[in-house]
């Protein structure tokens, strides 16, 4: 008898014990009707709430569910990257746990997956319910910026909801350096397509997401896509110097204190991104771990 593949799906976890009970059900209840087996690692971020407890009961009566407790709160894209080195599926599904992202839509990832070969399935909301003015204000900024500007490996709208084999996922987890998930997938290439879906409101709860955390995270995922920041810095000098050879032939004394101010503006531009990549190097040479396992249940 052919032995069944491993479907593996991983979601970080972070105080979401109004959610995670409702998660798992309909997760369970989508993969027990393919044809795989599988195993759902959940990685706990330090929740301060009941979640871990929760999850703990639940990993008492169904072995497949695996908790994974990390030390203290890494981030988002840390917590993956634990869950992504701990898979042992074939394939590898990760999603969050707050059920905007559908875990419906597992069906479809996998049949993409598995018989229509592709080795990357990301998916791309084309809506997003339940979501306050400024926060799609800033989400969207993010992804203008990113996409058009500095990272073009991230995809407008494309978050880290999407299916990876293991062929791809090895590769991805040897370039784990600036871990960023949905830049590495991108940037990978290999045959890869995109599920349209609209994103839900949150099944319970209030986001965990504030203005200071969505700029962490899109500055480390711009600074983890390579040099664009610095290119544009390049660009913003060349424009200057532009300006400046104009204002010397015309000697248009009035544009003056406009050149100061974009002088001054592109110093302090080149030094936050300086400081960042300084950061990344710093990081890099000490080694620093992406994460701290605190405890495992239900798992090697």
């Amino acid at each position: 008898m052919e032995k069944k593949p491993l479907l593996s799906i991983v979601s970080p976890i972070f105080n979401e014990e109004e959610c995670i009970e409702e998660f798992l059900n309909r997760v369970e209840s989508t993969t027990r009707k393919l044809p795989c087996e599988y195993e759902i690692i959940l990685i706990n971020d330090n929740s301060t709430d009941s979640t871990e407890k929760k999850i703990i009961n639940i990993c008492e009566k169904n072995h497949k569910v695996k908790l994974i407790n990390l030390s203290k709160n890494f981030g988002h894209q840390p917590a993956l990257l634990c869950g992504l080195i701990n898979a042992k599926g074939d394939y590898v599904i990760s999603l969050d746990s707050d059920l905007q992202d559908p875990p419906e839509l597992i069906t479809r990832i996998y049949d993409e997956l598995t018989t229509k070969n592709f080795d990357v399935v990301n998916t791309k909301r084309v809506s997003r319910a339940g979501e306050n003015f400024v926060k799609k204000l800033l989400i969207n900024l993010f992804y203008f910026i990113s996409s058009f500007f500095l990272a073009r490996e991230i995809k407008y709208q494309v978050g880290d909801y999407r299916g990876v084999n293991r062929k791809v996922l090895n590769l991805i987890l040897s370039q784990k350096n600036n871990f960023f998930y949905r830049s590495v997938v991108s940037q990978i290439g290999f045959e890869q397509t995109c599920i349209d879906y609209d994103r839900q409101t949150r099944f319970k709860g209030e986001s965990k997401i504030n203005f200071v955390g969505l700029t962490k995270f899109a500055l480390s995922g711009i600074f983890s896509s390579g040099y664009a920041p610095m290119t544009l810095i390049f660009f913003l000098l060349l424009i200057q110097i532009f300006l400046i050879i104009i204002y010397l032939i015309l000697g248009l004394v009035n544009i003056l204190n406009f050149l100061i101010i974009f002088l001054n503006f592109t110093i302090l531009l080149s030094i936050l991104v300086l400081f960042q990549y300084l950061k990344n190097i710093i990081n890099i040479t000490n080694k620093k771990p992406h994460y701290i396992i605190k405890s495992k249940i239900n798992s090697d």
